[in-house]
Formats: C-alpha cells, structure tokens, sequence
C-alpha cells in the first residue's frame, strides 16, 4: 500500500477497512431503529441506505466504489433512471424492493397489514414507473449501425509502480509505450487508449519526450488518451492536478482535470493533521480536484 512494504501497510489497510465497514454498521443500526419506530419503515430505510451511500462517496473526496445501484449493470431498462436520479436513484429502488419483498415473506402482523398494503402499493407503482421509463428510454434510441463503429485500442505496459515516477526510467517508459502502440497499428485504431498517468512527466512543458508522444499520434495518424500530472501556478506556489489529455490527429489538444481524486491515493485528505502521510501519495504529492473543464488548442504550452 503505497509503496510501505508489506508490514507497514497493514495498519493503514486494517484502518481503511474498519473505516468502510462504519458505514454499513450505521445503517445496521439505522435500520433496526426505523423499522420498530415507523409505518412506513422501508422508503425510509432506503433513504439512508441512499444517504449513506453518499456521504461514504463525497466525504474528504470519497470511496465511490461498489455502490449498489452498479450491479444492475446489465439490466438497461432498470438504470435508466440514472439520468434522473443518478445511481443513487437505482440503489433506492433495491433497497426498497428487497424490503418489501422481506415484509411480504416474514414481517406481516394483522395489526400493520393495513400498513403494509398501503406501502407495498406505493413500492409496486414507483419500481413501475422506473421499469416503464427504462423502456421508454431505450425503445426511443437510435438503432446501433454497425457501419459507424471505431475501432478502438487499449494499450497496457504493465509498468512496475516502483520505477513509474523514477525520472530515469521516463525514456524506457515513453519507448515502451511507443513499440506496443506501433505494434497495433496495421489494425488502423481510430483512438488509442493509454493507462491514468500513462506519462510520469508534466506533459504540458517542452520536452523531448513531449515531442517523441506527438510525433507517435501524427505517424500513426490517430487520437491519443492518455494521463499525465500537471500544474498550474497560483501565485507563489504551484497547484497540481491529475490530467487526462487527449492529442487528436488534427494537431489539437484537449485535457480534463480529474474532479473525483482518492483520497490517500491521489492526495492526503485534512493534510494539515495529516502530514506525515505525504509517502501514501503516488506519484506528484498535493495533488488538488480539478474543475472538470475541457479545452481544446493547439498546443499544449498556452495552458502552462
């Protein structure tokens, strides 16, 4: 874990874990509260399942992995509600469903039948309307041609993360990343696809290796994604972003700045108490969310 060795990381791992794991006992706890407190218990309980959900992937930046609306994946006609209500709309709708089904099956009283039908109703109409939006959505898309595909390619060099950010090994780096790409262009990839960081340099500054990256694009006559570190500087000290870039075959560069960064991954979250965890950090440390902008120009220097 971020380059501590085996016995140093165990802590650090054992206390993200217990960390995660408070969220689920809150809502352990929450549940069991509201379901011996309300008549309404499960719009409520999904409302905290959903509310938790939240804070565990906004608080100090965030963990928004994993998050339940994500299995539906495959379901298209249930997700399409994202577009409303985010994936937090489709974690609700779970939550509430498997609740309903539960009282169904074990938590029927004839005192709170009444109740329940009440609730049960209201759950049945809501999953509807989602459902029955989802096949609205997907029955008013434009039906896929096949003829205007891109092929894309995915390029992965399998860097060792001990020598990544090592200044010495950028060359090789750059060169490995140049023979793999080269290697798939008699397939004559529309874009070619690079890892996060793909670059271990400030592309935005003049260089050869800067320069070796762009020649590679014109040659192969294709668009190029890829992540690099960057900065700006505010003024006397310098601000610094995970940047995604992307060089079209036309000359022109666009770029977006990460928003969602990991804390203790990409930057050290109340760093003013936690100082002496800077070593966590891969890569450029005070790492700073950027705006989320994309821009396009000519050249790369102008955004120095």
């Amino acid at each position: 874990y971020g380059n501590l060795g085996l016995l140093l990381s165990i802590g650090p791992y054992f206390l993200l874990s217990f960390y995660l794991s408070l969220f689920t006992a809150l809502f352990c706890w929450g549940m069991v509260k509201i379901t011996r407190c309300v008549s309404f218990p499960w719009f409520f309980v999904a409302g905290l399942w959903v509310a938790l959900e939240y804070l565990r992937a906004h608080f100090l930046s965030g963990f928004p992995w994993c998050l339940l609306g994500y299995t539906q994946y495959s379901h298209l006609q249930v997700i399409q509600i994202a577009d409303i209500a985010g994936v937090y709309g489709i974690s609700f709708l779970i939550v509430l469903s498997n609740g309903l089904v539960f009282s169904l099956l074990f938590r029927q009283t004839p005192k709170k039948k009444a109740f329940f039908r009440v609730q049960f109703l209201l759950g049945i109409l809501l999953l509807s309307a989602a459902v029955s939006y989802g096949f609205y959505k997907t029955g008013s898309q434009e039906t896929f041609d096949p003829q205007k595909n891109i092929t894309c390619a995915i390029i992965q060099p399998n860097i060792d993360q001990s020598v990544k950010w090592d200044p010495a090994y950028q060359t090789k780096s750059i060169n490995t990343y140049r023979r793999l790409t080269l290697s798939v262009s008699s397939a004559n990839p529309r874009l070619v696809v690079w890892p996060e960081t793909a670059v271990p340099f400030f592309f935005q500054d003049p260089s050869d290796l800067t320069e070796d990256v762009r020649l590679l694009v014109q040659a192969m006559h294709t668009d190029l994604l890829f992540g690099s570190p960057a900065y700006r500087r505010k003024k006397r000290t310098y601000v610094y972003y995970n940047r995604a870039y992307l060089l079209g075959s036309d000359g022109r560069t666009s770029f977006y700045d990460k928003v969602h960064l990991v804390p203790f991954g990409e930057y050290v979250p109340l760093k003013r108490f936690l100082f002496f965890v800077d070593r966590l950090v891969a890569g450029i440390p005070g790492t700073r969310p950027g705006a989320g902008q994309k821009r396009s120009t000519d050249s790369c220097e102008s955004h120095k």
